[in-house]
Order: structure tokens, then C-alpha cells, then sequence
């Protein structure tokens, strides 16, 4: 029996495990952490206010969640706690992971062998190919999102004060442009009820003596 038989005969066992893996994976992480969807909306909601992805001040603040570090503008700072919340829920397992590791396993092989135009051989070297890639992803994918998931809530935690500074010079911004608001439409009330007064006959400058 050569190695590619081994392969093609371990392919199948060998990707249903890892499918199994990850769905173990995905629920016990989600017994083990508070679920940051509402966060991760309302930061997803916010983001595109401070430019495009690539902007400088999101791009800053990518790097600051990247190193787990701190930054100096409290607006920078915001825009990392908003950064830091996106990629911590973007890190949850979900259960589809399993599903999707599955789908890969068996389909990736199958397209690669076709666009290659491969033989029987060929598709062996593909399926092994295929399944050192899936399990080398397997085990680097959970040292890189634990490290990243450590930088991120680093990130959150150093720039809590200059973040929640700027958020209360925002919401102190709001108030006063709602307030101004408010009190152009009170005026502007006030001024369409009185042309209206002085417009009604027997009123203001039609009233006959």
C-alpha cells in the first residue's frame, strides 16, 4: 500500500473528525464567552463614520488592536475599542465552522483536481495536498486567535479612558446640535403661527377699528 492509498483511505474519517473538532470547539466557546453581537452591530454601525477601512484612523487603530496597544488621540482610541469589538465577535466559532471545514475538505479537492485537469494520481496528491493545508490550519488557527483575541482585549482595556472621554464629548455634541435643532424648530413654529395670525381677517394688520 502506497502512501496515496493510506491518504485517500484516511482522507474521509480524517476531514469528519476535523468537522467534529470544530463543532466541540465552536460550543464550548460558546459556553465560555459572553456573546458580543450586540457589540460587534454597533460597532459595525459606527465604523464607516471614521472612513473607509483603509483610512488613517482606522488603519491606526487596526494596528493598535493587532499589538494590543495604546494610542494617544482619544478619537483613534474610540475607533480601536469599536476595531477591538468587531474582531473579537469576528473570532467567535460559530457551528457552521465545522460545516464549512467539511465543505473544504471535500469540495476544494475535487475543484483544484478539475482545474488541473488531474488524474486519478493527481487527485490523491490534491486530497493530501488539501489535508495537510486543513490541519495545519487546525492547529496554528487556535495559537493565532488565542494571541489575537489577548491583543484585542488589551486594546479594549488600555484605551477605555481616552475612548470613553471622546464618547462623552460626542454625546456632548449631540445634545447641544439636538438642542439647537429643537429650538430652530420652536422658532420656526412660533414664526409660521404668527404670519398665520396676521394673515386671519379680523386679526393683526386687517383688523378694522
Amino acid at each position: 500500500m502506497t502512501i496515496m492509498d493510506i491518504v485517500s483511505a484516511l482522507y474521509v474519517p480524517v476531514a469528519v473528525a476535523a468537522a467534529v473538532a470544530c463543532g466541540v470547539t465552536a460550543r464550548r466557546w460558546r459556553s465560555r464567552h459572553p456573546d458580543t453581537r450586540g457589540l460587534a452591530l454597533a460597532a459595525r454601525a459606527e465604523l464607516p463614520g471614521f472612513g473607509g477601512p483603509f483610512s488613517s484612523v482606522r488603519w491606526e487603530a487596526q494596528r493598535a488592536v493587532g499589538r494590543g496597544r495604546a494610542v494617544d488621540d482619544p478619537r483613534t482610541a474610540y475607533v480601536v475599542r469599536l476595531t477591538a469589538a468587531e474582531r473579537l465577535h469576528g473570532l467567535t466559532f460559530h457551528w457552521s465552522s465545522g460545516l464549512v471545514f467539511l465543505g473544504l475538505a471535500f469540495i476544494l479537492p475535487v475543484a483544484i483536481g478539475d482545474l488541473l485537469h488531474a488524474d486519478e494520481a493527481g487527485r490523491a496528491y490534491v486530497r493530501m495536498f488539501v489535508l495537510l493545508l486543513l490541519l495545519a490550519l487546525l492547529t496554528i488557527g487556535p495559537f493565532h486567535i488565542r494571541r489575537t483575541l489577548r491583543n484585542a482585549r488589551r486594546a479594549l482595556e488600555v484605551n477605555a479612558d481616552r475612548a470613553l472621554a471622546f464618547a462623552a464629548v460626542v454625546k456632548q455634541e449631540e445634545a447641544r446640535a439636538r438642542a439647537a435643532y429643537e429650538e430652530a424648530e420652536r422658532a420656526a413654529t412660533v414664526a409660521e403661527a404668527a404670519q398665520r395670525t396676521a394673515h386671519t381677517p379680523g386679526t393683526g394688520a386687517h383688523e378694522k377699528g
